[in-house]
């Protein structure tokens, strides 16, 4: 009997199952994947049925199956020891350990000085202003610029730009950024497009500077605490900017 092992599991969709089991029929699967995770990204949301198979994880299927054995595993290595408390703390009840020691994860720290000489975790308050498109977007070019003078300043300090990753929430502020940083070679990527992605620094922009408690749509409240466990997963060292107040008014961040 073949074995196959499908490695980030929680991002490949059902539909790549099917086919998989469709080709490989007599093979034995070994899913290997974060169940807090996000589903896979869709892109076109224009064809429900298609949207709803394609947005429906691998490790979802075989929890729908109620029979697949289990094995949990809660050693993580990428992540520097006190940022993977975070994650810990948010989504896995404190079961988290972490298998690389600080030492070796003495980059930033070693380079630059920071809040918290134990922690590479660091809040940037940025005052800026906030700009919605009329397809319901946001961006911030103080926030954006206030990136460039990071993104030069960690280049200067020796750190090579394929270590660094931005996150951007909203795709306005991730096309603003694209063109700021052009010319650093740093990446800048959506959430659901950074999801897999290893880099030693991640800088996410939270972009907005007021909130609407009577809107539905906000990303934070939308998409769930699920969003956090990307950046604490695929990161050393982050750096997060954004409005204070804004960052404390949401639920989870304030706390």
């Amino acid at each position: 009997m073949e074995h196959r092992t499908l490695d980030e599991a929680s991002m490949i969709p059902e539909a790549t199952l099917i086919a998989l089991c469709s080709r490989f029929q007599q093979a034995r699967y070994t899913l290997a994947g974060e169940s807090k995770q996000m589903p896979p990204e869709v892109g076109v949301r224009d064809v429900p049925k298609a949207a709803a198979l394609c947005s429906q994880s691998v490790l979802d299927v075989a929890h729908r199956m109620e029979n697949a054995p289990v094995c949990n595993i809660s050693t993580v290595y990428c992540p520097h020891a006190g940022v993977m408390m975070i994650n810990s703390e948010f989504l896995y009840d404190n079961k988290l350990q972490c298998g690389t020691l600080t030492a070796s994860r003495q980059n930033l720290l070693s380079r630059l000085k920071m809040p918290n000489p134990e922690v590479p975790f660091v809040f940037l308050n940025v005052i800026g202003h906030s700009v919605k498109s009329v397809t319901g977007s946001h961006s911030n070019e103080i926030e954006a610029k206030a990136v460039r003078v990071l993104v030069c300043l960690l280049k200067a300090k020796g750190i090579p730009a394929e270590d660094i990753l931005e996150i951007c929430l909203y795709r306005d502020q991730k096309y603003l950024c694209d063109r700021i940083l052009q010319d650093t070679q740093v990446s800048v990527a959506t959430v659901d497009s950074a999801e897999g992605c290893e880099r030693s620094i991640v800088i996410v922009c939270m972009t907005r500077t007021h909130n609407d408690r009577n809107a539905n749509h906000t990303f934070l409240r939308t998409r769930g605490v699920r969003n956090y466990d990307l950046r604490f997963t695929i990161l050393r060292f982050t750096v997060i900017f954004g409005k204070f107040f804004t960052i404390y008014d949401l639920r989870h961040f304030g706390s």
